[in-house]
């Protein structure tokens, strides 16, 4: 007669299966919302540039736009942006 080891070993396959099926399914979902994270970022640092360059262009109508970040009011992002440029 078999021992009950042998009779869980398909079982224990199973699950282990099952269970590293479904660790993929989550990291494959986070993945895909860590790049939708990524996404957004950089849309809200486009938005905060091209509102500071809105803002130059307003304050300096001579110039109009700045062609480097370090032009631009430092505030927030934009310093944030402008050190990292410098680096």
């Amino acid at each position: 007669m078999p021992s009950i080891e042998w009779k869980l070993r398909p079982a224990l396959v199973v699950t282990c299966l099952g269970v590293i099926f479904f660790g993929w399914l989550i990291v494959t979902y986070l993945r895909g919302t860590l790049m939708i994270g990524y996404v957004d970022s950089a849309i809200a640092r486009v938005r905060a540039v091209v509102s500071a360059e809105d803002e130059f262009a307003k304050s300096h109508p001579e110039a109009g736009y700045t062609c480097t970040l370090s032009q631009l009011p430092q505030e927030g992002q934009i310093a944030r942006l402008a050190h990292d440029e410098g680096q």
